[in-house]
């Protein structure tokens, strides 16, 4: 018998299933604080499921550090605040705590790239991509001050350069996401920004064509690539 334990909504659509250590069966016993009740319904705690998707085969390094990045993303603009399911801090330690055990090697190598901010799978691969190709030091959820002293909040910012990334999914497309966007646009020329903004047809091109964009946008303001 098995039973699953719900992940973010980040990752809608996703299906992980673990072994319930209560039922007949079970491949692995469970320590009190490796399981918890939701809805009534016994299930892995966020930390282990996350050690259990890493050893589970199949599934990439790249998908473990998105769920990683979805177990810690946490923050708090009004509109769309967010809270950890589980902190960084506490993910790495209960990771720390399982060396040795299956998983815990892939997991403590995912949580080495796992960063707080990201609020879609689209947007940690989008800093994977720019992490992984030299680019300069970025910033995820970075908060740009406008000329009115408010935070416009970024997906990625490249702070010394500054360069804000923002990935725009389909919900962008709509009337008054546009106009949102538009006036974020304004917010962050006005405060002296230049932004790129990566679509999922940009991301279908592959890294090098998104890194690339990226790249040109950082050497027009002052970056010199060292990668030739």
């Amino acid at each position: 018998m098995t039973r699953k334990h719900p992940l973010p909504s980040k990752l809608a659509g996703a299906s992980f299933t673990v072994v319930d250590a209560h039922s007949a069966g079970h491949r692995a016993m469970l320590a009190e604080s490796e399981s918890e009740t939701l809805n009534g319904v016994p299930v892995t705690s966020p930390a282990r499921t996350f050690l259990d998707i890493a050893a589970t085969s199949g599934v990439t390094l790249d998908e473990v550090i998105i769920l990683g990045d979805a177990l810690v993303n946490e923050h708090r603009r009004y509109a769309h605040a967010r809270t950890a399911v589980i902190s960084l801090g506490e993910l790495r330690a209960y990771v720390d705590s399982a060396a040795g055990r299956r998983g815990a090697a892939r997991a403590r190598e995912a949580l080495a790239w796992v960063r707080v901010g990201a609020d879609s799978p689209m947007e940690t691969r989008l800093r994977l991509a720019v992490q992984r190709a030299g680019l300069p030091d970025v910033l995820p959820d970075y908060p740009v001050i406008d000329e009115l002293g408010q935070p416009v909040f970024v997906d990625l910012a490249f702070e010394k350069y500054r360069i804000a990334v923002q990935y725009d999914g389909g919900h962008h497309l709509t009337p008054e996401q546009q106009r949102l966007d538009a006036l974020r646009a304004q917010r962050l020329a006005d405060a002296g920004w230049r932004q790129v903004i990566i679509t999922k047809l940009d991301m279908r091109q592959g890294d090098a064509f998104v890194v690339g964009r990226i790249a040109e946008a950082l050497r027009r303001q002052g970056w010199e690539d060292p990668r030739g």
